[in-house]
C-alpha cells in the first residue's frame, strides 16, 4: 500500500500530495498510563484485566548502573518495559487514538486526503511507532498534522521528534515546501526510503542508487573472506546482507 501511493512522486505535473513519516521520541519510555487505560476501557477490555495490567506496569522497580554497581530502586510514573512481551501490544493501543485522531480529521474534511486516497478514505499506515501520513502537499495541510500530533501529545504523553520526521514531497508540492518545512520543523525526505524493512520507491532505481547499493553489498562480501562457511551458511549469509542492505 504504501509504495503504491509514493509510486510516481518524481514525475511533473502531478497533482499536489505528500508523504510523511513520523519518528516517535522515546516511544516505549512516553506513554501515559491514565490515558493507556482509558483507551484500554474504551475499547471494551474487562475491568479485571485492566487491574492485572496496573498490576503489572505500577509494581515494576528500576535501580540505576553507576560505575558497574546498582543504586537504588524507583517506581516508573509513566511508560512501558522495553523488552517485556506485552509491552508492543500495549503501544499499539495507545497508538490507536493517534489513529483515529486521523481517520476523523480525514472524514470531518478537516485533513485533506492524498489524491489516491480519497476513494477509500485512508490517510495513514501505523505499524507500532512506524506511521506514515498521507495528505495534500499544502502548507495548511501538513500544518494540520503538526496540530494533531501536538494534541496526540498532550493526552498521551507522545511526542514526535521533529529533527527526525520527514517530508516526502510528489507533484505540484514543491511549491509549498519551503513554507511547510519551516512551520513544522520537519525534515524534507528523499525516495527511496525504507518502512518496515522494504524501500519505498517513487519508480526505477536510478544507475547512483543502484552503485550505492552494490557498494555497500561488495563491502559486506569482501569480509566474509575470513570465514570458512558451508555453501547453506554463505546462503543463509547472503540473504540477511541483502535484506539488511536494500
Amino acid at each position: 500500500m504504501a509504495q503504491e501511493l509514493v509510486s510516481g512522486y518524481n514525475r511533473r505535473y502531478l497533482s499536489s500530495r505528500c508523504a510523511i513519516k513520523v519518528d516517535i521520541m522515546k516511544a516505549f519510555d512516553s506513554v501515559n498510563w491514565r490515558y493507556l487505560f482509558f483507551m484500554m476501557s474504551a475499547m471494551g477490555f474487562p475491568a479485571t484485566f485492566l487491574k492485572w495490567i496496573r498490576s503489572c506496569l505500577q509494581t515494576a522497580h528500576y535501580s540505576i548502573n553507576v560505575n558497574g554497581s546498582l543504586c537504588g530502586f524507583f517506581k516508573a510514573r509513566k511508560g512501558v518495559r522495553q523488552g517485556d512481551p506485552l509491552s508492543p501490544y500495549l503501544f499499539t493501543i495507545a497508538m490507536e487514538g493517534l489513529s483515529t485522531m486521523l481517520t476523523e480529521a480525514g472524514q470531518s474534511g478537516v485533513l485533506p486526503f492524498h489524491p489516491l486516497c480519497k476513494r477509500v478514505a485512508l490517510n495513514h499506515l501505523c505499524f507500532a511507532d512506524d506511521l506514515l501520513i498521507f495528505t495534500k502537499g499544502s502548507a495548511q495541510a501538513i500544518m494540520q498534522v503538526k496540530v494533531i500530533l501536538q494534541r496526540f501529545h498532550q493526552i498521551s504523553g507522545l511526542n514526535s521528534n521533529p529533527a527526525k520526521c520527514e517530508i516526502y514531497f510528489g507533484g505540484d508540492s514543491i511549491l509549498y515546501k519551503t513554507n511547510a518545512l519551516s512551520l513544522t520543523r520537519f525534515k524534507e525526505g528523499k525516495l527511496p526510503v525504507r518502512y518496515l524493512g522494504l524501500p519505498l520507491l517513487s519508480g526505477k532505481l536510478s544507475s547512483v542508487e543502484i552503485d550505492s547499493l552494490v557498494d555497500k553489498i561488495t563491502k559486506r562480501i569482501k569480509s566474509w573472506q575470513a570465514k570458512k562457511l558451508s555453501y547453506a551458511g554463505r546462503l543463509q549469509l547472503l540473504n540477511s546482507v541483502l535484506l539488511g542492505v536494500v
